[in-house]
């Protein structure tokens, strides 16, 4: 997983579902996400979906539609949108080749 890998070498705190909890449901991954304080950085539409649907507070979700990249270009891409300082939380993103679309998740806790 070369974006794993990368972004823990750049001193990201880096939870990997796959390598810790791959069986769990996607319900798993955004509870989890919440009472961690943590960024759900996935290539998953379905669970990136469900945390709009949700809409429970967590450090937001950057969905990953990189197309043909290979792997490394992948790696290095997120790690450059990540490091621009950009504060994801509460906000639904996609990033893609040379394009990052934001828009604010409204939450539940805050109606």
């Amino acid at each position: 997983m070369p974006v794993v890998s990368l972004l823990r070498k750049q001193g990201f705190d880096v939870l990997s579902i796959l390598e810790s909890h791959a069986s769990e449901p996607d319900s798993f991954v955004i509870e989890k996400a919440v009472s961690e304080q943590r960024l759900i950085l996935t290539a998953d539409v379905e669970l990136a979906s469900q945390t709009l649907r949700l809409g429970t507070s967590h450090f937001g979700t950057v969905l990953l539609r990189m197309g043909p990249l290979a792997p490394r270009e992948v790696a290095t891409l997120v790690l450059a949108t990540l490091q621009a300082g950009t504060d994801w939380s509460k906000l639904h993103s996609v990033l893609s080749p040379g394009k990052v679309r934001s828009r604010a998740l409204k939450m539940l806790d805050d109606l």
